[in-house]
């Protein structure tokens, strides 16, 4: 029998946590600002994110030093489930220069029609 720690396996994508998180805490305090909702509520909630993330890089951290043939295993799939490499990085940025141009451009032109549609007529 071997006694040997094995720290829990944490994907990369548990990393989204953290954003869901922190764009959670940011979205209460812009709440706060517009509808005074409780500010300490998004300061909590940023506080838990923070917390989270130093958890998170931890156990990364771990599995990278005690599990390192299952991390290299890992790293070098993009396809496989929770595993983050830098060829599905990579694929991820190219998606985003021919989509950002099509999904950046229709918000605005929406807010742009809201924002003449409510101004008075110029005198």
């Amino acid at each position: 029998m071997s006694n040997v720690f094995k720290p829990p396996i944490v994907p990369a994508a548990f990393f989204g946590i953290v954003l869901g998180l922190a764009g959670l805490g940011l979205a209460w305090r812009a709440a706060h600002q517009v509808w005074h909702l409780p500010a300490i509520v998004g300061e909590i909630i940023l506080g838990l994110a923070s917390v989270v993330w130093a958890a998170l890089i931890a156990l990364f951290a771990l599995r990278w030093i005690f599990a390192r043939a299952e991390s290299l295993d890992c790293a070098g799939t993009p396809a496989a489930a929770g595993c983050g490499s830098a060829s599905g990085a990579g694929r991820a940025g190219l998606t985003h220069y021919f989509i950002c141009p099509i999904s950046c451009a229709a918000p605005l032109a929406v807010f742009a029609n809201f924002n003449s549609a409510s101004r008075p007529p110029a005198a």
